[in-house]
């Protein structure tokens, strides 16, 4: 038996989100608090980065992704901006650390601990990558 003549309906293309894909928050100096923060949106990558490092602000979200990938960005000795890649489990596991007694400068782009806090054994690699005082890649 022959198949049908008509032409095969096509899928539309998806969607690209109105919003713009990279994403920088400023909170006041309550960090936790969700309500007050202005959100920056940008579609350009080295317009978020410029913006982070001219303000201070420690990493921003790349929302483009089916996974949320997180950009940590600090100032080096020359003025330039440098920049690591964190998953959304690596992220979870610098606040879980941060939570436990560590504290992230965005200074130097490492994790200190203050006397008498241990690190957690099973911190990630970027964790430990930060916490040894390397710079960023």
């Amino acid at each position: 038996m022959a198949r049908s003549a008509k032409p095969r309906k096509r899928k539309p293309a998806p969607q690209r989100s109105k919003l713009l894909r990279y994403v920088v928050k400023l909170h006041p100096d309550d960090f936790f608090d969700e309500e007050d923060a202005e959100v920056l949106r940008f579609d350009n990558f080295d317009d978020a980065v410029e913006c982070c490092a001219d303000l201070g602000i420690p990493f921003f979200l790349d929302a483009g992704n089916k996974k949320l990938v997180f950009w940590f960005v600090r100032v080096d000795d020359e003025g330039y901006p440098e920049i690591a890649r964190c998953t959304e489990r690596e992220f979870a596991t610098i606040l879980a650390g941060i939570s436990a007694g560590g504290m992230y400068c965005p200074e130097c782009g490492t994790v200190h601990w203050p006397d008498g806090v241990t690190p957690p054994s099973d911190a990630s690699p970027f964790c430990r990558y930060f916490s040894t005082g390397k710079p960023l890649a």
